[in-house]
């Protein structure tokens, strides 16, 4: 079975995440912090009259280093009845990956939280970590942003 992924960069690395998670992806625009916020929580954004929280996906993730390119994209998504941007670097293609082609993340494979990956998938331009979007907040952090 195939499926669709939107695939995005963070550092040096590729991921891709089910594009029926994904409702839109915007430009970064200009975002306002919140005091007292999540560590990775970049700020709330207004998209046409909907307050949205941004996640900055590098610190959810603890990419190293820092951003110097000026295309960063928010991907907005649904999680629950919540609307969520994640700030990534660049968002790429969508692109279509066989079941078949996505294996186990074995631990410490990747940089990031092995809680958060399906797998790795195996693709004709390389290796992409395939995030499943919804387990990217536990319940305490959904809470958190939904008194927002």
């Amino acid at each position: 079975m195939e499926e669709q992924f939107v695939t995005f960069v963070l550092g040096d690395e590729r991921f891709a995440v089910g594009i029926m998670n994904i409702v839109e992806v915007i430009r970064k625009e200009d975002i306002t912090d919140i005091p007292k916020a999540l560590d990775f929580v970049e700020g709330i954004i207004n998209l046409r009259g909907n307050v949205i929280p941004v996640i900055a996906m590098r610190k959810r993730f603890k990419t190293p280093g820092e951003y110097t390119g000026g295309d960063q994209k928010i991907l907005v998504a649904r999680i629950g009845e919540k609307s969520i941007g994640f700030m990534v670097d660049a968002v790429e293609e969508v692109i279509r990956i066989k079941s078949d082609d996505v294996h186990e993340a074995e631990t410490g494979n990747t940089t990031i939280d092995n809680s958060f990956v399906e797998g790795i998938a195996d693709t004709e331009k390389g290796l992409i970590i395939v995030i499943d979007i919804s387990r990217i907040l536990n319940k305490y952090e959904q809470q958190k942003l939904s008194s927002l």
